[in-house]
């Protein structure tokens, strides 16, 4: 994976762990893109007709020119790249992200301890 890519995905990683960016779902399942002023980034996970779960980071130009593709499987754990491991983490969090995960757990929690037990 090019170097610029790298940082690019180290970079959404940062922003979307600050929960300063804002992933949309597509109509396909696991598919997330983010609109930019200058692009667009589109982000899936799937599993292809191999049976290998397969994560992939796509990149378009203001015109809607893809510019960058970088598709990453889970073939064989011991040959994993590091690029495999980037798009997954950036996928989980992208998913827990939209999902709201931990403020709908910790929200749930809250009112779980707030609750008095019902009076019989």
């Amino acid at each position: 994976m090019n170097s610029k890519v790298k940082m690019l995905i180290k970079a959404l990683s940062s922003r979307n762990d600050q929960n300063t960016i804002n992933w949309s779902p597509t109509k396909i399942p696991e598919k997330f893109q983010l609109k930019l002023d200058l692009g667009t980034i589109e982000l899936s996970k799937y599993v292809n007709v191999n049976g290998e779960i397969v994560y992939e980071f796509v990149v378009y130009n203001k015109s809607d020119n893809m510019i960058w593709r970088s598709k990453s499987t889970n073939t064989n754990a011991i040959t994993r790249t590091l690029d495999y491991e980037m798009l997954k983490e950036l996928h989980k969090n992208v998913m827990e992200n939209y999902l709201k995960l931990d403020i709908t757990i910790e929200s749930i929690i809250k009112e779980i301890k707030l609750k008095k037990k019902p009076k019989m």
